[in-house]
């Protein structure tokens, strides 16, 4: 129904402008989305079958681990190596070593919420990268969604806790069937301590107590997600590009960047003389 409503609105939106209205839209963009979604499949064969200029491609794979009955089971899917080292990250906790910190009311999330923001920056730029909460907006927009979702009982903004101070943490929305893993951040003081790894480690303990089925770790197949025995989802990426000109001149470019980007990864683009 959703999804039918979204597009009536943006074909209804298309069908109104003149010279003096302006359409209001001009790209939807649906990135990483799961190729088995039949939601965002509907909507984009509905565009498709309307005329729009629809582009797919495949995506950054997800990942995301299949949980266990018992605790047992996950640490026996591991090497020896792996579960020596599982074991290690929930004793830091269990031991008191650690303690972790969770954010259950307003008054602790206005408190905590620019610690873990300085957690996720630090770990991003001590990487030489940027961190999301480098680009203007998104703080706002984020923590407006963690106050709703804390007042849903789904949020899970935990940190891990040394002598009272936090150098681990992690963003995260639950539900009684998946854990969704969408943030993290850590200070680098004492990494031997592998404070986000005991994170992860003690939330995926957690999960499989509760009866949860998966520990989705969202986006991007990092090394550590498959070190934690994730596996990955194919996704798909989807551009819908309205009647505007900038529209129709940004869809004809992102098809020509992808027709150069595959024509170099298959090596037919290649113009350099032979032997």
């Amino acid at each position: 129904v959703a999804c039918d409503a979204l597009a009536g609105w943006l074909a209804e939106e298309t069908a109104k402008p003149s010279p003096s209205v302006e359409l209001r839209w001009d790209t939807v963009e649906l990135i990483g989305v799961d190729r088995n979604d039949h939601a965002t499949e509907r909507l984009t064969n509905w565009f498709d079958s309307s005329g729009f200029a629809v582009d797919r491609s495949e995506g950054v794979p997800s990942c995301c681990i299949e949980l266990p009955r018992t605790w047992e089971d996950y640490i026996g899917w591991r090497s020896k190596s792996g579960r020596r080292e599982i074991r290690q990250s929930v004793n830091h906790i269990d031991s008191g070593r650690l303690k972790v910190k969770s954010v259950k009311d307003p008054e602790t999330f206005d408190l905590m919420w620019p610690k873990f923001v300085a957690l996720h920056q630090s770990r991003r730029h001590a990487t030489g990268t940027t961190g999301c909460f480098d680009y203007p907006g998104f703080e706002s927009f984020l923590k407006n969604a963690g106050f709703d979702y804390l007042a849903s009982n789904q949020l899970e903004l935990r940190f891990a806790m040394l002598r009272g101070n936090p150098i681990a943490t992690l963003f995260a929305i639950s539900d009684s069937d998946c854990f969704y893993l969408y943030q993290s951040g850590m200070n680098l003081i004492e990494p031997q301590l592998r404070p986000g790894l005991s994170l992860l480690s003690h939330a995926i303990r957690e999960s499989i107590e509760l009866g949860r089925h998966r520990f989705d770790m969202m986006r991007g197949d990092e090394s550590y997600k498959l070190r934690l025995r994730a596996e990955r989802q194919a996704t798909v990426d989807t551009r819908i590009f309205s009647s505007k000109s900038t529209a129709r001149l940004r869809g004809k470019l992102y098809r020509a960047g992808v027709t150069m980007k595959n024509l170099f990864r298959t090596g037919i683009g290649d113009s350099s003389p032979a032997g």
